[in-house]
């Protein structure tokens, strides 16, 4: 799953190496929140990348606006 989730988010979210033998995993810091907003782009017919990059940039305006009403 990690191969498909690198390849489809272009290592965006996280990935599984295999180098010289030594197996490794990198799971990227991507807010819960992200990857929902990301989904539902995919469903209105979004390229994975794409979908990702929108849902970043949505929940990254959300955060922002409210740390401005604080």
């Amino acid at each position: 799953m990690l191969i498909d989730i690198g390849e489809c988010y272009e290592k965006q979210v996280g990935w599984i190496s295999h180098t010289a033998g030594l197996n490794s995993v990198s799971i990227m810091d991507v807010l819960p929140l992200v990857m929902i907003s990301t989904y539902y782009h995919e469903l209105d017919g979004e390229e994975p990348v794409t979908a990702f990059c929108i849902g970043e940039k949505e929940v990254t305006k959300i955060l922002n606006e409210e740390m401005i009403q604080v």
